[in-house]
């Protein structure tokens, strides 16, 4: 149930960080583009959460993960400094 969970969560942050990155070009274009398979994956692993046992793979799915929390966290923090 963890790993669902987990699976869910990393979807619904991938996702933002496409959406994000996709409104206009900037440095999380790049960062987007990156992650661009990474959806997909997590559904995957929403249906089957084996998936995360593959090393390389997990590896791939947690910097997908760090990316958007960071870009994610980048882009709020410049929406509230901004005056």
């Amino acid at each position: 149930m963890q790993r669902r969970i987990l699976a869910l969560v990393g979807f619904v942050l991938t996702a933002a960080l496409i959406a994000l990155g996709s409104v206009w070009p900037s440095y999380f274009t790049i960062a987007a583009l990156v992650s661009l398979p990474a959806p997909v994956l997590f559904l995957v692993a929403l249906v089957r959460p084996a998936l995360f046992d593959r090393r390389d793979l997990r590896a791939y799915l947690i910097l997908c993960v760090v990316l958007a929390v960071v870009s994610l966290g980048v882009e709020t923090l410049w929406l509230l400094t901004r005056t």
